[in-house]
């Protein structure tokens, strides 16, 4: 709530002048000229001290339009400081519409004194004395500066202040005044109320809303409430917030609803196993993910896949936001790759992230990244350290940008993430690998990492969106000991479609894809794809630089058992040809809850 008192009023009766005037004159070319179609209306404006007035519109449809010229340069006079501009007469001669006005004196600030107002309050605005001493009366600027100071106002726990200007004076065309204002009660949050179907804990609300009982009001905390939570995910706002003042003190009803988050899917596959014996082989997929978990805005990961005998992956994740009851968030992972018995990749890392913004996130990491072999390559060099076992200790950092309209289906929007990081990398020794390779290696090294993810969302037409994706990483060793179990996994639905899931080995990659969706309701779209890659691998000399590409067609639509995915596509690159019968089909069902 903003209140300002101005006492200009010599503005007001100019402004009454002018609008009979115009009033008059707008009423009577209503009836003499406005049925001119095919006329063309010129205007001409001339003042008493400057002559012919150039910087407007001087062509027009019919003469109300004209009128209404007149008027707006009126309007802009006075904010050039002319606040006695007025029309002095307004006539028709033949097609040209003819005004003259007159001007007078511009006014200037004489002085302006800040009066009463803190000077610590007064310092969060752009106000100081001198711009107002001696200086032609800007309205703009000064209801910038009534803006920023009862916006400060108002988000420091008094949402009633008022501003006034005091012994205000007119000498000539000078003016002079002094600022007071009035804060109004101190208003402090009591509580936030949850009307709906939402099961979010009220304690945890707060604290994503960064609303404390006893600490001073905030408008923009109450304006800013649909976008945190919207962010999350998990529950919409229904309604706009209400904000209740009673005795010094502001209760916000949160009028919210819980979304349809949680996914669960998978499939168990049982056959006989190959390598003997009389036990089944299991295969299959698991997935799950929960999202706030008992009202408290904690999440739980799982995603366990294995789709051959000797190789899966399994990757846990927990998160816990408002560590404490901070604004600080935990997220806790554990990655395993378990690849064709080879090697056996494990990861267990802690982020700790804190918003910079509704928007915006940036986040420390730190992690320990084991890797063992268990044998070697088929045909390899045993000449050349392909793979080894290691200790890696990471640090880093990451920043993340996001501003979707919709977590799930998106028309418009960016998510922009990159990340950094370092470690020390310790060898060990395998039996496996001959003791000599070590010897022409550094058993310590540093290893770095950085990695870049842009997408765009961006509607075309009312149904059909565009939707551009790039991601790209690169990792490199100061004493140039990478090996395999060290590199990045890219191929598969998430990342290059066309070919198999973690089909290549990269050091450093990148992939463009572009993608048209056709919405058919709004949950449900067809869509068409192109992927792009680049895939390099220093570790292996004989494995030459390669440019992948993916491209195929695919559909997502909801049903009462949750969202089928089906997308068919095929793939070229130098191992492997464009052919149908290499062609990949991916599907699934996902069931949210």
């Amino acid at each position: 709530m903003k209140i300002v008192i101005l006492q200009f009023t010599f503005v007001s009766i100019n402004v009454l002048k002018n609008f009979l005037i115009l009033f008059v004159l707008l009423f009577t070319s209503l009836f003499s000229y406005g049925q001119r179609d095919s006329t063309r209306i010129f205007l001409s404006v001339f003042s008493e001290n400057n002559g012919l007035i150039t910087d407007h519109k001087t062509s027009f449809g019919d003469s109300v339009s004209a009128v209404y010229e007149v008027k707006e340069i009126i309007q802009k006079l006075h904010k050039q400081a002319y606040l006695q501009a007025s029309v002095d007469s307004l006539a028709m001669y033949g097609d040209t519409l003819k005004s003259f006005i007159s001007l007078r004196d511009q006014f200037k600030w004489a002085a302006l004194k800040k009066g009463n107002i803190n000077p610590l309050i007064l310092s969060k605005t752009e106000f100081q004395e001198k711009y107002y001493r001696d200086k032609l009366f800007n309205i703009e600027q000064f209801l910038a500066f009534e803006d920023d100071l009862l916006t400060y106002l108002e988000d420091h726990g008094y949402p009633f202040a008022s501003l006034r200007i005091d012994s205000f004076m007119i000498e000539k065309n000078s003016l002079y005044g002094v600022l007071n204002y009035d804060k109004g009660p101190m208003i402090v949050f009591d509580s936030v109320i949850i009307v709906g179907s939402s099961k979010v804990k009220n304690r945890y609300l707060m604290r994503e809303l960064h609303i404390e009982k006893g600490q001073p009001f905030s408008q923009k905390k109450v304006l800013e409430a649909d976008k945190i939570l919207s962010a999350l995910g998990f529950v919409r706002i229904s309604r706009p917030p209400v904000v209740e003042f009673r005795s010094g003190k502001a209760t916000v009803t949160i009028f919210l609803e819980d979304k349809k988050i949680n996914q669960a899917d998978g499939i168990i596959g049982f056959l006989p196993n190959e390598g003997g014996g009389k036990k089944l082989l299991i295969t299959g997929e698991l997935n799950l993910n929960l999202k706030n978990v008992f009202g408290t805005g904690k999440g739980v990961l799982l995603e366990w896949k294995k789709l051959k005998a000797s190789s899966q992956t399994l990757n846990i994740g927990y998160y816990h936001p408002k560590l404490l009851g901070s604004n600080l968030d935990l997220r806790m992972n554990f990655n395993l790759l378990n690849q064709d018995s080879l090697f056996l990749t494990v990861y267990r890392g802690i982020n700790v992230s804190s918003a910079l913004s509704v928007r915006s996130r940036v986040s420390f990491f730190t992690g320990l990244k084991t890797s063992r072999q268990f044998s070697s390559p088929v045909g390899a060099d045993t000449t050349v350290l392909l793979m080894s076992d290691y200790n890696y200790y990471n640090y880093g950092l990451s920043y993340n940008w996001n501003n979707l309209d919709d977590i799930f289906y998106p028309h418009k929007g960016w998510i922009f993430d990159v990340q950094f990081s370092l470690g020390n990398k310790v060898l060990r020794e395998n039996s496996l690998v001959k003791p000599e390779l070590y010897d022409q290696l550094d058993k310590k090294s540093i290893q770095y990492s950085c990695n870049i993810l842009i997408n765009r969302f961006f509607p075309i037409r009312a149904k059909s969106v565009i939707f551009t994706r790039f991601e790209a990483g690169k990792i490199f060793n100061d004493k140039n000991t990478l090996f395999i179990n060290d590199l990045y996994r890219v191929g598969g639905l998430k990342s290059l479609r066309g070919f198999n899931e973690l089909n290549y080995y990269a050091s450093t990659f990148g992939i463009a894809s572009v993608e048209y969706r056709y919405f058919t309701d709004p949950t449900s779209y067809l869509l068409v794809f192109y992927d792009q890659g680049y895939v390099s691998n220093v570790v292996n000399p004989s494995i030459k630089d390669d440019f992948p590409f993916g491209f195929g067609v695919g559909v997502s639509f909801t049903t009462s058992a949750g969202v089928f995915n089906f997308v068919y596509s095929l793939g070229q690159s130098r191992d492997q040809k464009l052919s149908l019968n290499l062609s990949k089909v991916h599907f699934g069902i996902i069931s949210r809850f």
